[in-house]
């Protein structure tokens, strides 16, 4: 799916595309799931040169691949199966990682 439908289904569902605070929730991603081909959506987007989660949760942690810029027409994010967070187009059709609160 493209950013935008990723984030839309996850709302859908009761979450947001998944925020990424700590290295092991990081670390849980790429060793418990098979990224492959160009990566998969996670829910940080570029807005007003600022990345923000759409969870609204504080970006606090990051694994941003080297030489990774903010450009205007790769304004979302993807974790890719090396690790790290490169930009991409939101146009750009892949898997993804939902997150949702926890059901007391």
């Amino acid at each position: 799916m493209t950013w935008d439908a990723a984030e839309a289904f996850c709302v859908d569902q009761g979450g947001h595309l998944v925020s990424i605070h700590l290295p092991e929730e990081n670390n849980f991603i790429i060793n418990n799931f098979n990224i492959q081909f160009g990566g998969a959506w996670i829910g940080l987007q570029l807005n007003s040169d600022v990345w923000k989660w759409t969870d609204g949760t504080e970006f606090d942690c990051d694994y941003w691949d080297k030489d990774e810029y903010p450009n205007a027409k790769k304004n979302k994010a993807k974790i890719v199966k090396t690790k790290w967070w490169q930009k991409d187009s939101p146009i750009t059709k892949m898997y993804f990682f939902c997150k949702k609160p926890a059901i007391p």
